[in-house]
């Protein structure tokens, strides 16, 4: 029992290692490379944990290996544009000046009622507002609209605005994220300096945020009663 127990709790890490390693991706961004790998580690992850089965050689080697295969297939992807386009594809137009292009709908088997739900995600709600609709290769649709139905923006109305600031979190529930404070440029001495300031220690904050300019905004923890 306490090696199956120690079995699983060194898979578990192994599979969270082998994911960070090959990099951050939402299941529905994954190329298909990416997505076979995952489904292989996902079942391989079990065997180890079988008592009646060699851990090493029957389990954790072939993760790794998944893993190293991983890596090399998209480092010579990124050197080879002829193996990424086998592999992942090329991105597909499905619409241009408002007109669908049935052939290549067809191609791609995607059904005219999925190709409306992902517009109406980009706020389309007509084909005629769409210049182009590009699937990409990861299967998402991208949206460029007609200049006409473009928002206006303050470009066009010759408006200067102040760029926004990237916004940090920099205390979380009462703890500090330090590597946070660093990327503004702000220290421990300054933070304290803001608690004094605004009467309040670590354990009153839910959520702090700041910016390089030193703007912040504090959300406190809700009192008990």
């Amino acid at each position: 029992m306490l090696e199956t127990c120690l079995k699983t709790v060194f898979v578990y890490f192994l599979v969270i290692f082998a994911f960070r390693i090959m990099g951050k991706r939402q299941i529905s961004q994954l190329q298909p490379n990416e997505l076979v790998i995952t489904l292989l580690i996902s079942e391989l992850a079990i065997i180890p944990i079988q008592d009646d089965i060699p851990f090493f050689t029957h389990g954790v080697f072939p993760m790794l290996l998944l893993v190293f295969l991983e890596i090399l297939i998209s480092f010579i992807m990124i050197k080879s544009g002829k193996l990424r386009k086998v592999i992942c594809g090329s991105p597909v137009i499905v619409i241009a000046n408002g007109k669908i292009l049935q052939d290549e709908l067809r191609k791609q088997r995607m059904a005219i009622e999925d190709l409306f739900s992902q517009l109406r995600n980009k706020d389309v709600f007509s084909i005629e507002e769409v210049k182009y609709a590009i699937i990409e290769t990861d299967g998402r649709l991208s949206v460029l609209k007609k200049k006409d139905y473009e928002a206006v923006n303050a470009k066009d109305l010759k408006i200067e605005v102040k760029d926004e600031e990237l916004q940090l979190v920099i205390v979380s529930d009462g703890e500090i994220c330090k590597h946070s404070l660093s990327i503004c440029n702000k220290n421990e001495n300054w933070l304290k300096g803001i608690l004094k300031k605004e009467k309040l220690t670590l354990q009153d904050i839910f959520i702090m945020t700041a910016e390089k300019s030193g703007k912040y905004n504090i959300i406190e923890k809700d009192k008990k009663c």
